[in-house]
């Protein structure tokens, strides 16, 4: 029972620090970025520059209807990271960076599907490339989720060449 309680409480701890994080970056951005504007934080390849999103990934679904917005974008995405909770949680087998990598994306996810919800747009400020090649504008919480995937690829790749087996779910 202690350690399930502590399995929990580390769990909502990273969570809840990947929620807090996306919050006041998205906060300090809304209050501080000029809304028209580009900074150049470094050179041209690293900028900062305002934008509301309405839709997902690269603004991908925001010409839907807003109830359409709120199934795809928030209503089934939070389901998913519900079960992803109780996966977490109630799981043995799983390995501590697993864990980890499962909670950067529930909790990265959780902020986005809030502002959704909240606000009908998610606050995105970040960009980076070289010349022409760039990334979309994202927030913290891309950043999170982006992370928790990147772990989660690199750790079923690395287990799979360990002759010694996985530890992680098959």
């Amino acid at each position: 029972m202690k350690k399930t309680m502590f399995r929990i409480l580390v769990i909502a701890a990273i969570i809840s620090i990947n929620i807090g994080c996306d919050q006041s970056t998205k906060y300090l951005a809304k209050k501080h970025l000029p809304r028209a504007m580009t900074i150049q934080v470094i050179d041209n390849i690293f900028i900062l520059q305002y934008a509301e999103n309405r839709g997902g990934f690269l603004s991908m679904f925001s010409s839907l209807p807003k109830t359409l917005r709120l199934i795809f974008l928030s209503i089934i995405p939070l389901l998913s990271l519900i079960l992803m909770t109780y996966y977490i949680i109630a799981s043995r087998e799983l390995s501590s960076i697993f864990i980890f990598a499962l909670s950067c994306i529930i909790g990265g996810g959780l902020s986005n599907i809030a502002d959704r919800i909240i606000n009908e747009h998610v606050i995105d400020f970040m960009n980076i490339g070289i010349g022409v090649v760039r990334s979309g504008i994202f927030n913290f919480a891309d950043l999170s989720i982006m992370a928790g995937t990147v772990m989660i690829i690199w750790t079923v790749i690395k287990e799979k060449k360990s002759p010694a087996g996985s530890g992680l779910p098959s």
